[in-house]
């Protein structure tokens, strides 16, 4: 909230008729309002922020989302992600998580609800070290597909300089 760096927010729904057992939808850009530590159910500090999704941006149509209730229908287990309608990539985390999260767009570009398919890129290992880091991202050049990418990554990436959130108390 420092920063007012803007982050992507996937949402994530357990869903047993779904072969890989959840269903994900990116739900946009937002910005951290505020955040604090609060103990978790397991008895460890945990970081919880306050989000406010940017304006501007396209009405999330939630009816689209097949979250395996009356809304929708879920993917059959037997139906593979590829072959499903929309299909736009396998593996957003690009192998990071133990679950592939599947991409998937069924709107055309008529659709005020389309977006160009996310361009996921792999965040760099610092040298000598397990952290990751952004230097070293290979960030593509066109600029369309600027305007795509996004770093993923299952762990934080800290910058020299930029100021962290306090530690737990």
């Amino acid at each position: 909230c420092c920063l007012g760096v803007p982050i992507r927010v996937i949402r994530g729904n357990a869903d047993t008729k779904s072969y890989t057992g959840n269903i994900f939808i990116y739900d946009g850009l937002y910005r951290v309002k505020s955040y604090w530590f609060q103990v978790g159910v397991s008895g460890y500090n945990v970081c919880k922020f306050r989000l406010e999704r940017l304006t501007g941006q396209k009405k999330i149509e939630s009816a689209s989302v097949h979250w395996g209730n009356n809304i929708g229908k879920s993917l059959p287990k037997n139906q593979r992600a590829q072959d499903r309608p929309g299909f736009i990539m396998a593996d957003l985390s690009l192998g990071q998580e133990q679950i592939p999260i599947c991409v998937v767009n069924t709107f055309d570009e008529s659709s005020p609800s389309w977006a160009p398919p996310p361009l996921p890129l792999k965040p760099a290992k610092a040298p000598n070290s397990n952290k990751v880091t952004m230097e070293g991202v290979k960030w593509p050049e066109e600029e369309d597909d600027k305007k795509r990418a996004f770093v993923y990554t299952t762990a934080p990436i800290y910058t020299e300089g930029v100021p962290h959130p306090p530690p737990a108390a």
